[in-house]
């Protein structure tokens, strides 16, 4: 494991984040507290992928680990929708209305993002997610000569965990010889584990349709997790929904510690790349100081929370799922432009 240069006083301090990951039992329980106040704080937890859409890969470590299928036609729709919104992949199974060869001219600069739905970006028209909003900026700014075109590709997919989404960077990203890489991470990569969740929505969903004749209003957590489980009807998202809960109730994020972090170190020790590590400015300070304990032992990584907070009830936060709308997707553009150019991340050395 690569350590960066740093005081001693530094050194110590984040080698102290890992015994604190024990002690800190106000910043979970202050999370908990938030989640069940807001009626859908943890965003991405509250949609179920689209199984039609998606290729399982199962391996020996991820046992339900899925990608997006080439070529496929993904639908967004809810009842609180304007409109039904569409987007495609492209024949690798990238949200992209193009595929990109491997090998890149010299003058491409390339981007890739991964992560959740946050990246993905549903709920909003394919050019509003945040990769095509911070490409666009990058090729409307003049932020290095040397570069004809930024290339942001979307390697998001929703109900991604940390795992999840290290597996398919290196399974399917680092083919396309990015310059940079942007993980972005918030609460519920924390909280849940896509393994387990695939487990107990099955459990459950076989309870609620031969036990309780599929009358969803029976499940007793259905009615605990109400505010937790959003504007829906849908039973796989309901039970996600309940899962997820009872996941920030039972503070799993401590039984998940080993095998995120596991990922991280494996992620680092393979891609030499800059990775920066993305998050909103109120992500709870105990992932908070995850994120930095990794970006402070690997030479390669960055941790950056300065993404304004996106709030139900204003203008970048979808009241109805959690997901943020184009303008939310604006503001993450943003704040990673920000980031790139005053940190000199969009010209190669």
């Amino acid at each position: 494991m690569l350590m960066k240069q740093y005081s001693f006083r530094v050194k110590a301090v984040a080698g102290l984040l890992i015994v604190l990951e024990s002690l800190v039992l106000i910043g979970a329980l202050g999370y908990f507290v938030y989640v069940k106040s807001q009626s859908y704080g943890l965003g991405a937890g509250v949609s179920r992928i689209n199984k039609e859409n998606v290729v399982f890969r199962p391996g020996e470590r991820l046992k339900f680990f899925y990608e997006w299928e080439a070529h496929q036609t993904i639908v967004y729709e809810r009842s609180w929708l304007p409109q039904v919104f569409e987007t495609k992949t492209n024949s690798d199974g990238l949200i992209s209305p193009v595929d990109y060869e491997p090998s890149k001219p010299p003058d491409v600069y390339r981007i890739l993002a991964i992560g959740d739905s946050f990246v993905e970006g549903p709920f909003v028209e394919p050019g509003e997610a945040y990769p095509r909003q911070l490409e666009a900026l990058l090729n409307a700014s003049d932020a290095c000569k040397a570069v004809r075109t930024y290339e942001v590709l979307n390697l998001g997919v929703g109900g991604y965990d940390i795992e999840y989404a290290g597996a398919r960077l290196l399974s399917k990203g680092i083919k396309y010889n990015p310059d940079v890489i942007i993980w972005f991470l918030k609460n519920d990569d924390f909280i849940e584990r896509s393994d387990i969740n695939f487990i107990r929505e099955q459990k459950y969903i076989e309870f609620v349709n031969n036990t309780l004749g599929g009358d969803i209003e029976k499940f007793a957590p259905y009615k605990k997790w109400l505010n937790q489980i959003g504007d829906t009807k849908n039973v796989s998202q309901i039970i996600h929904g309940v899962v997820v809960g009872e996941q920030v109730e039972e503070e799993a994020h401590k039984l998940y510690f080993k095998e995120q972090n596991d990922m991280i170190n494996e992620v680092a020790s393979v891609i030499k790349l800059p990775i920066i590590l993305a998050t909103f400015s109120d992500t709870d300070a105990i992932f908070k100081a995850r994120m930095r304990l990794w970006a402070n032992y690997h030479e390669n990584m960055h941790f950056f929370d300065k993404i304004p907070a996106l709030k139900s009830g204003d203008e970048t936060f979808d009241p109805h799922d959690g997901h943020p709308n184009s303008s939310g997707y604006r503001v993450i553009a943003n704040s990673l432009f920000d980031e790139l150019v005053n940190n000199g991340f969009v010209c190669r050395d």
